[in-house]
């Protein structure tokens, strides 16, 4: 189908002006392939790496084929197994004594987020992911001491990860593994597709569209007189090429 492409590029003024740009595959069928790139510039380690956003109320009902059903993280999943899981958002948050980040689940291949009907969006990678989905953001847990202090969003935060960063033992043990570090000195690149979804769709047309490729190559080659330009690079999208005067004939 036909597509439109869209690219953003930026910079994160609070982590030394690191480079985090953005490409949109905006498809007629309403699927949405974004890539996300980050390029730290002396960055500390990184405590997770991927994007956040909300949805609007009422879209409560999660379900998801990862590791579950209760939270994990990359360096402590092993307990859980990989299936298929359903929950709500507000069962997705786990109480602790004092606030902090919760509710992620690890090595997901997709997840919905639903409204009652069952109309909503679906969140497919190539590879494997992170995910949470909240009515609290990771600003209102980080400020309050007790639970019963924070006052909930309508809307759903969602958050999709690469990778967070491990949680180790540092409170009462060793620090993270480094193997389960985000270390800023590397770059980083994540991912994803959106589909709709609708209360037709079941889960075996979930697991289908779960399965669609996610890493979109838009330009296979650029030749010039038949033969393909010197340094191609399937994501550059500007060349400057030199035609020898003799050649005009020949285009």
């Amino acid at each position: 189908g036909k597509v439109i492409v869209v690219s953003v590029k930026g910079n994160l003024t609070g982590a030394n002006n690191s480079a985090n740009n953005f490409t949109y595959a905006i498809y007629s069928s309403g699927d949405v392939v974004v890539t996300n790139e980050l390029n730290p510039s002396s960055m500390g380690q990184l405590a997770r790496f991927g994007v956040r956003f909300q949805m609007p109320a009422g879209f409560e009902n999660v379900k998801w084929f990862g590791r579950g059903p209760e939270e994990s993280y990359w360096d402590r999943k092993t307990g859980y197994d990989v299936g298929l899981y359903g929950n709500t958002v507000e069962g997705m948050y786990f109480d602790y004594v004092k606030p902090e980040e919760n509710g992620n689940r690890t090595d997901t291949r997709w997840f919905s987020v639903t409204d009652n009907a069952g109309d909503g969006l679906m969140f497919s990678c190539q590879d494997l992911m992170e995910f949470g989905a909240l009515h609290y953001t990771q600003e209102e847990l980080a400020k309050y001491r007790h639970s019963y202090q924070m006052t909930p969003t309508e809307n759903t935060v969602v958050t999709m990860d690469l990778h967070q960063m491990g949680l180790g033992g540092a409170s009462c043990g060793p620090d993270k593994l480094a193997q389960y570090t985000l270390y800023g000195n590397k770059n980083y690149t994540f991912s994803y597709r959106m589909h709709p979804v609708s209360s037709s769709m079941d889960t075996d047309a979930k697991i289908d569209a779960g399965k669609k490729a996610v890493n979109v190559k838009f330009l296979n080659d650029l030749k010039v007189n038949g033969e393909t330009i010197d340094r191609f690079d399937e994501n550059k999208t500007e060349y400057d090429y030199t035609i020898e005067r003799q050649a005009f004939d020949k285009i």
